[in-house]
């Protein structure tokens, strides 16, 4: 590959390593969505925040899964 592109993906790896993981599709999704709002007390923009995704997304994935938002 051309130096520039290997260094542009570099600098991105180390970009994401510094920054929250972005949840990705996986089988422990919904428990990582669970904690996290446990740990936000339930407050949407805060665990969509840590989680790495938009507040919508979160929604979404919360409807997705049927957690109940008053557990928290």
């Amino acid at each position: 590959l051309p130096q520039e592109l290997v260094l542009t993906e570099n600098k991105a790896i180390l970009k994401s390593n510094n920054a929250a993981t972005p949840i990705t599709k996986s089988i422990d999704e919904q428990s990582r969505i669970i904690e996290t709002l446990r740990n936000c007390q339930g407050v949407i923009s805060k665990a969509s925040q840590e989680l790495g995704i938009h507040r919508t997304t979160l929604w979404r994935k919360i409807k997705l899964y049927d957690i109940k938002l008053d557990e928290f």
